[in-house]
């Protein structure tokens, strides 16, 4: 996955040469962190003998709090995760440039034994996809590869980056999910950018295999964010969640690829077709 995405760097022809190098210096460092860490937290000397399950708790958090004050001007330990690997997330860290694939988020939709190779794309392929464009995404884009806050970039190239992203954003401003209401496409850009990035990494891989069956892999990629909700919690999370909401996170990502016009032979006039000048992709 990483050669594939040195590969889109490559074709990025609004680039310049000096950028790209650096951009792919910072690809080819990422560190990946996958299911759990290989340094365990030392619980040794916590005891929770004869103690209530409210008391049980209380100690945890107090010995977790006298151990993060303990690491205060310390030396920090690269390996510590510090997250809860149960969780169904997965996520990019620009600070010390790694991707994170939590062991909560391999199961169900997102990865299986059973996963063809199409689901598998369109499962945890593009979340990790995602992870990765994070680390080229509007804030992303601003660490290096060791994680340092530094600009890497020419000042041309910046310059025209922040032009795709400018599109993007009016594109999204321009969507009205629920009568009386916009999509904040500022607030949404670094989603929408690695959302897209995600996608596009995997039609990459998928144009590899001739006999690659894209309507399963739109489908799998559907499912995943597929969801029941409210009203409410959904203009909660328009007007204060970074990421796109979950149906726009799956329209308007696709509305970017041709794979996905042939793949249901989407024309002019169709509700999700949108004109190769209006699409936005940044990467």
């Amino acid at each position: 996955m990483i050669g594939t995405y040195r590969e889109m760097l490559q074709g990025e022809d609004w680039m310049t040469e000096a950028t790209r190098e650096k951009a792919i210096e910072k690809l080819d460092s990422i560190q990946i962190h996958a299911v759990y860490p290989d340094y365990w937290y030392d619980y040794s000397d916590l005891s929770l003998d004869g103690l209530s399950y409210w008391d049980c708790v209380e100690a945890v958090k107090d010995f977790q709090t006298r151990r993060d004050r303990g690491r205060t001007n310390q030396e920090v330990n690269p390996q510590e995760w510090g997250v809860n690997i149960l969780e169904t997330n997965a996520y990019y860290n620009p600070q010390d440039n790694s991707v994170n694939i939590l062991l909560g988020i391999l199961g169900d939709e997102f990865y299986r034994d059973d996963m063809t190779e199409e689901e598998m794309l369109g499962g945890i392929g593009v979340v990790i996809g995602h992870e990765i464009s994070h680390a080229f995404d509007t804030a992303g884009a601003q660490f290096d590869k060791d994680g340092n806050l530094a600009n890497w970039w020419t000042e041309e190239d910046l310059a025209a980056f922040a032009e795709r992203a400018d599109r993007l954003i009016a594109y999204y401003d321009t969507i009205i999910p629920f009568e009386g209401y916009t999509v904040p496409g500022r607030n949404v850009q670094g989603e929408a950018i690695a959302d897209m990035g995600g996608v596009k990494c995997m039609l990459a891989i998928a144009a590899e295999d001739p006999d690659f069956d894209y309507d399963s892999f739109f489908r799998q990629f559907a499912t995943i964010w597929r969801r029941l909700s409210t009203y409410e919690y959904e203009v909660d999370c328009l007007t204060q969640d970074p990421h796109p909401l979950h149906f726009l996170r799956t329209n308007a990502t696709l509305q970017q690829f041709e794979e996905f016009y042939e793949t249901y032979d989407i024309q002019p006039g169709d509700g999700m077709y949108l004109a190769p000048e209006k699409r936005v992709a940044v990467w």
